[in-house]
């Protein structure tokens, strides 16, 4: 786009609906938010409008700053939802994609879990093993899922007894309402209609001989990935399906499809010599974020179209773990405005290979 072009500014326009069972309707005389966003100055509402009869909304700004992503978002039974940004080489008049809302409910529709994917590092030196955990979770209905209290979460799955150091990695939800309590994971944060993706991570502690991987409910899809040769997958519904590249590494993985709750699942381990010394752990999204481009890699039904080297995924996903690395002990405004979009930017990279 030309500096001209920039200065001339552009006009947005766009619509809100509300999702009723099968049906939509104009969300009308809402307040829309127009934000900017800049790596240095963090964000910034830059205007508000109300919703027409219609559902539509206008802004209009009138300079481009080509460093800034622009979004709306919206706010409907306290819930926030956000347009897709738009495009970096949108014109001087650029229509967003509906907003779709939804009403909420704390009870149903229920929250399912359509994958799993469970990678198990190589042994450390110490002996101790890093494990990554990736659900996929699935709201099939037509309403946003939120919890109904502080003991009622919107879902949970039981995690290993011997799980150590557990974290979490690149998630769609809040991560600030995502606990473990005990031996559960429970999700407290609100889950709209669609798929949403949660990686976890913990530690295997020096010595352990098997994982046994809990089944507590139904899973559309499970894949066990082992990177380390000598470990064995015991379960009678697990099968074999070759090898998988893992940021260079080839690592085996076996798959279940409509795995029951209470299917054994149990990782078997080689017997390790390792001198003990500290067990060692680093952030979780560190160690995740090959698994994470493969996991998406896997899913790709035709190949993916060329894109700019900044809309990589795996060079996204670096940056998201540096900027998280860099800002463990202060998270600053700008670290999370920073961190929202870089994680949409990763999302509309890793759609597009779908």
């Amino acid at each position: 786009m030309s500096a001209a072009a920039e200065a001339q500014g552009f006009v947005v326009t766009g619509s809100v609906r509300r999702v009723s069972g099968a049906d939509t309707m104009a969300l009308r005389n809402r307040w829309v938010l127009f934000h900017s966003f800049t790596t240095l100055e963090g964000g910034t509402p830059l205007d508000s409008a109300r919703s027409d009869r219609r559902g539509r909304y206008t802004f209009r700004v009138a300079e481009r700053d080509s460093l800034a992503a622009y979004f709306v978002s919206v706010e409907h039974q306290g819930i926030g939802y956000f347009a897709e940004p738009v495009p970096p080489d949108a014109g001087a008049f650029d229509t967003l994609p509906t907003l779709f809302v939804y009403d909420t409910s704390s009870t149903s529709p229920p929250i399912e879990l359509a994958e799993r994917h469970v990678l198990v590092r190589q042994a450390e030196p110490d002996g101790s093993r890093r494990v990554v955990d990736l659900f996929v979770l699935a709201n099939r209905g037509s309403e946003t899922r939120i919890a109904g209290s502080d003991s009622a979460p919107v879902w949970s799955a039981q995690l290993p007894r011997e799980a150590l150091e557990f974290e979490i990695g690149l998630t769609d939800l809040n991560e600030e309402a995502i606990l473990r309590l005990g031996d559960t994971l429970a999700v407290f944060s609100a889950i709209q209609p669609g798929e949403r993706q949660l990686l976890s991570g913990y530690l295997l502690p020096r010595g352990a001989r098997e994982l046994v991987v809990p089944i507590d409910q139904p899973i559309n899809r499970l894949a066990v990935l082992l990177e380390e040769g000598a470990a064995t997958v015991e379960s009678g519904d697990l099968a074999a399906t070759g090898l998988v590249d893992l940021g260079g590494t080839p690592v085996r993985r076996f798959e279940a499809q409509d795995l029951q709750a209470g299917a054994a699942v149990t990782i078997q381990f080689p017997r390790s010599f390792a001198p003990t010394t500290a067990v060692l752990w680093f952030v979780v999204p560190l160690i995740a974020l090959g698994f994470m481009v493969v996991f998406y890699r896997w899913r790709q039904r035709q190949p993916a179209p060329e894109r700019a080297a900044d809309d990589d995924p795996a060079s996204l996903a670096a940056e998201i773990a540096a900027l998280d690395a860099a800002h463990a002990n202060a998270q600053t405004v700008a670290y999370r405005k920073r961190r929202a979009e870089l994680k949409s930017r990763l999302q509309r990279a890793l759609d597009s290979t779908d």
